[in-house]
């Protein structure tokens, strides 16, 4: 019982929040349509509701009826919003390329999107493997088991986000949690945690609709797409993050999201700008491993806004980015005195000791360390990145020097950021020694950013985007087949056949249905209003006359008698209509006259059926025509004398 009344008000929530958000996006952004309007939709959703569940986490009321409550609030509130605030079109908040200037999809190859879907979905069915695995035996990733699902059913037993002493290790108790939050609502609502191995695959869809928008604009949306199955494919994705707790895909959703909204910014319009704010502040609440190329992001946007005298514009971005971002770090100093407890901070006479020093060696310690490199950094690579390790660390290089020499304002900003992602990996605690190849995942962000800037700056040719459709579509299926060092095989045998089989059977039951549904409606046929009559009637016996084409009257259930007419033996005389009524007799139900096909046929004429009392028309469709037979035909009504 409780799973359907937790369903119902996840439903509810659901849609209270989506419908907000979509009227809110409506009335900040009137113009924005298709792909990045449901990308600002889903910003504007999901920052009303994760705040409200921090609010109401805040008053150490994480339970199931103050956060319903919350939720709605935050869901009418968005509708508020949208019903209230109108902006006015001109003012600059158009994207930078609104639907009607994008390019159409037409004029994309076949053989591009061939590519493109094909990289998608070869992806997505190993994730969906991976989910199937958890379901199947539980969720096993290491830090899955060591805290991210640990600190979620803390905060659902304690209704607070405090008391995560004895789980855990020391430094990760001070992480933003909107990842485990996440977690924590689906067993507030179903008291256990079913609906955990699912969530990741949200995640996935965000991260390929914010690469689409990045991609789309610069018209090589499907190479964006095969590229970003690329870097969610390689084993440091594959092999963490579906079916499980890991929160590396959520951070990299946001990251894209942020960047694509702020590529939609034309002139500094002051909406899309906060709304890429909400999506950089949700992204940084998600995991600190981003913090340095979040920091060059938010810096950024704030001394270009400031150069150009955009003081209000600039003054709205802190404030949204503060607005989603700070919920945590704020957290941190009520309990522990210091926003950053895993570092010493001195700020003019504030002196802030760390009290939750992050340990593990960083990559910088050892990074000219020849054994080092021979031992586990040279082998970890291709055991993170796949086989084709050197394709994925490329194109993210390539992208971030395609974005600095030929970009945007705001694409350069995007390219330095993912080299600030690189460049601070190396001095990032736990990204050195043993924990080298468990930790590449700390990189994806960064490189999913650089990948998608590569196909976004890419020239828009017919031969550039069929080559490299081709050349990255080979690199998904080594990236996806390559082996890892994870507790799940990339491609878990038991589950592929089991989910191979799950879509067999659930896309065979699709298309019958559909093919059922569909089956001799406006066919082209010579008969389709015949057919379509004879699609819902069952075990008749019916006698056709003018054509051999007589299979779709055999019904759906094909439990129709069907037969030519003027097969048996009839024997006419010149009186034709008796004869006539004499052979349909009391043997049939409904009688179809008709004239197509090259066949030699012997029929009655439509009056010798028309005249008769137990003969009803039931269709006419040109010169085909369907009698329902009530009763016998009766020969003796005929007309003297009975001529054809």
């Amino acid at each position: 019982m409780r799973f359907f009344a937790a369903t119902a008000a996840a439903l509810v929530v659901v849609a209270v929040l989506a419908r907000g958000a979509q009227l809110a996006r409506a009335g900040l952004l009137p113009t924005w349509r298709g792909a990045p309007a449901r990308l600002a939709e889903a910003v504007i959703g999901l920052s009303a509701g994760l705040g409200a569940a921090q609010f109401v986490g805040a008053l150490r009321l994480f339970r199931p009826l103050p956060l319903f409550l919350a939720e709605l609030a935050a869901g009418a509130a968005c509708w508020a919003i949208g019903r209230l605030v109108h902006v006015d079109v001109d003012v600059g908040d158009a994207p930078a390329s609104t639907e009607s200037d994008r390019p159409a999809l037409r004029r994309h190859e076949p053989a591009e999107w061939a590519a493109a879907l094909l990289g998608v979905g070869i992806v997505a069915v190993q994730w969906m493997t991976h989910v199937g695995a958890a379901v199947g035996r539980g969720m096993n990733h290491p830090d899955t088991l060591w805290y991210h699902l640990p600190f979620a059913a803390r905060f659902v037993q304690n209704g607070s986000f405090t008391g995560l002493e004895g789980i855990g290790y020391v430094a990760a108790r001070w992480f933003p949690f909107n990842s485990q939050m996440l977690h924590a609502l689906g067993m507030v609502a179903y008291g256990n945690d079913a609906v955990s191995p699912y969530l990741n695959l949200a995640w996935a869809a965000l991260a390929v609709l914010a690469a689409w928008c990045i991609g789309a604009s610069r018209d090589n949306g499907p190479l964006a797409l095969l590229l970003t199955a690329f870097a969610l494919g390689i084993p440091a994705m594959a092999g963490t993050q579906p079916g499980q707790a890991s929160s590396d895909i959520a951070c990299a959703a946001l990251l894209l999201a942020a960047v694509a909204l702020l590529f939609e910014v034309e002139d500094f319009a002051p909406v899309p700008m906060a709304l890429a704010g909400l999506a950089t502040g949700l992204a940084i609440s998600t995991k600190v491993t981003i913090a340095v190329p979040v920091a060059v992001l938010v810096v950024g946007v704030l001394v270009t806004t400031l150069v150009a005298r955009r003081f209000a514009v600039a003054g709205l971005w802190a404030g949204a980015v503060a607005v989603t971002g700070s919920f945590w770090f704020i957290r941190n100093w009520a309990i522990t005195g210091s926003p950053l407890p895993w570092f010493d901070l001195a700020l003019g006479p504030i002196r802030l000791s760390a009290t939750a020093a992050e340990e593990g060696p960083p990559l910088s310690e050892t990074i000219f360390d020849g054994d080092a490199w021979e031992s586990m950094y040279r082998p970890g690579l291709p055991l993170g990145f796949g086989r084709a390790w050197p394709f994925v660390l490329g194109i993210a290089v390539a992208g971030i020097v395609l974005a600095l020499v030929k970009g945007t304002r705001f694409e350069r900003l995007a390219g330095l950021m993912v080299l600030a992602g690189l460049i601070g990996h190396v001095v990032t605690p736990l990204t050195g020694g043993l924990s080298f190849v468990f930790n590449l995942r700390y990189l994806t962000p960064v490189l999913l950013l650089g990948s998608v800037l590569f196909a976004r700056q890419l020239p828009a040719t017919r031969a550039w985007r069929t080559a490299m459709s081709a050349g990255v579509l080979v690199l998904v299926v080594v990236g996806a087949t390559s082996p890892n060092r994870e507790g799940v095989a990339a491609w878990p045998k038991a589950y592929v056949a089991v989910l191979v089989l799950a879509l067999v059977v659930s896309g065979f039951w699709s298309g019958q249905r559909y093919y059922l549904d569909h089956r001799y409606l406006d066919a082209g046929l010579h008969m389709d209003e015949v057919h379509e009559y004879f699609r819902d009637v069952t075990d008749a016996r019916v006698a056709v006359f003018g054509t051999d084409e007589t299979y779709p009257m055999f019904g759906l259930d094909g439990s129709n008698r069907v037969r030519r007419g003027d097969d048996a033996v009839i024997e006419l005389t010149d009186d034709f209509c008796r004869d006539w009524r004499r052979a349909i007799a009391g043997h049939y139900d409904y009688v179809v006259l008709t004239q197509y096909g090259v066949g030699n046929y012997r029929k009655p004429s439509d009056w010798m059926i028309r005249t008769d009392a137990a003969a009803t028309r039931v269709v006419e469709d040109g010169d085909s025509v369907v009698y329902r037979l009530d009763g016998a035909l009766d020969p003796s009504t005929c007309p003297e004398p009975a001529t054809d």
